[in-house]
């Protein structure tokens, strides 16, 4: 499941595709899983109850314009150009880019200074992506992007 969660893109206002795959991984566990007006997915166990909360959104892109094979975007989310150098970017239909920073400086980059260097034949303008996660797991945790160990019981 994991694995298959890395593989979600969902940035930042885009995160019902995940949500919806979470909620049918975990239905069958929890009393109620349900979504609130904020799109908070919501699981509920026992008595007393136990509540589980996690972030669903990514930091993501949004292209902005496209030209041969470089496609311009914005940032969605609190990201910053200097971790973006290098990355894989993923789509929603699984294609894959790269980051590309053609300045000599990086540390002073900007997300406007970037660009995504992709086939730019299916893509368009206002098309999402989040950095393509690492997914690894070993005998006793589990690692990727966005994963944490933080745990809290209310």
């Amino acid at each position: 499941m994991c694995n298959d969660i890395c593989k979600i893109v969902a940035p930042s206002g885009r995160e019902g595709v995940l949500r919806e795959y979470i909620a049918s991984e975990i239905k069958d566990r929890f009393d109620k899983v349900e979504v609130d007006t904020f799109g908070n997915l919501i699981a509920v166990s026992g008595s007393p109850e136990l509540y589980i909360e996690c972030g669903l959104d990514g930091c993501g892109i949004m292209l902005t314009s496209i030209e041969d094979s470089k496609a311009h975007f914005a940032g969605v989310g609190g990201i910053n150009a200097e971790y973006l150098i290098g990355k894989k970017i993923i789509f929603d239909d699984g294609s894959i880019g790269i980051v590309r920073f053609d300045g000599k400086d990086k540390t002073k980059s900007q997300i406007s200074d970037l660009y995504i260097e992709c086939s730019t034949k299916n893509r368009k303008i206002g098309d999402f992506g989040v950095v393509k996660s690492g997914y690894c797991e070993t005998d006793d945790a589990m690692f990727a992007n966005g994963l944490s160990n933080k745990t809290g019981v209310m």
